[in-house]
């Protein structure tokens, strides 16, 4: 009976050496990985050579994307105009809200110098903001405005929209006076939708409030479907898209 305490005893102090062992390589495996995997090391800096190009008009902001800034104080961004220093900074916010007041061509470079970042839980950093900007700030700005919107008649189904016209208001701002040329056609967005609206001729638009007017062609051939029309903005060559609030019977 003496013998077989002493045998337990033993498989015991053994038992407890084995997990005090184990106790201290898991604690060093811990410290170099994550989830018992090896440790997911990013350096932040990756991203500068992606060049992201856009335009927009005087007197904006960039239009950032949701989640596109990294909200780190290390990022810091330089922006310049034809080679001179126009501002620089510490941290993504400033840069959110700054408005181009001047036409002309910028360049936009962010940089998190010599920072890295470990994975956490797992979880890693993969920054999506390009390491540099090229923004063309446009001399002109176009807002159409959608209270004006209107139709000379209803548009349905099956039934060429041929002589039904389309009117909006455009609020032209021109940073010298100059006025700007429109000239661009519309189209339709939705489903089995073919509507198209053009000018009777270009239109020259004037600093202030300007009535364009199209002539629409095409039909809907879909019943109950809802439709848009999509505006050409020049001033930044994006679109401006307006939907219709009742369907199309």
């Amino acid at each position: 009976m003496i013998h077989a305490k002493v045998q337990i005893n033993i498989l015991n102090i053994f038992c407890g050496i084995f997990l005090i062992l184990f106790g201290f390589c898991f604690s060093g495996q811990a410290q170099e990985s994550t989830y018992f995997g090896p440790k997911h090391v990013h350096k932040t800096g990756e991203f500068s050579d992606n060049v992201r190009q856009i335009k927009i008009s005087y007197n904006e902001k960039v239009p950032f994307e949701t989640g596109e800034l990294p909200e780190m104080e290390i990022c810091s961004w330089v922006l310049t105009k034809n080679d001179s220093l126009i501002i620089e900074g510490q941290g993504c916010n400033p840069i959110q809200h700054y408005i181009f007041t001047t036409p002309g061509n910028y360049e936009l470079v962010f940089d998190m110098p010599g920072a890295y970042t470990a994975s956490l839980g797992g979880a890693c950093f993969h920054p999506v903001l390009p390491g540099k900007y090229l923004i063309e700030v446009s001399p002109y700005k176009l807002t159409f405005d959608p209270g004006s919107f209107s139709l000379s008649e209803s548009i349905t189904s099956g039934v060429e929209t041929k002589g039904i016209l389309l009117t909006i208001n455009i609020l032209f701002e021109s940073f010298d006076g100059s006025p700007l040329t429109y000239d661009k056609s519309i189209i339709s967005t939705g489903i089995e939708t073919t509507i198209t609206g053009s000018l009777a001729e270009p239109v020259e638009l004037i600093p202030g409030i300007n009535e364009i007017t199209f002539s629409l062609n095409g039909k809907v051939t879909h019943r109950n479907t809802f439709i848009g029309f999509d505006f050409f903005n020049n001033a930044t060559q994006s679109l401006w898209s307006y939907p219709l609030t009742n369907p199309i019977f």
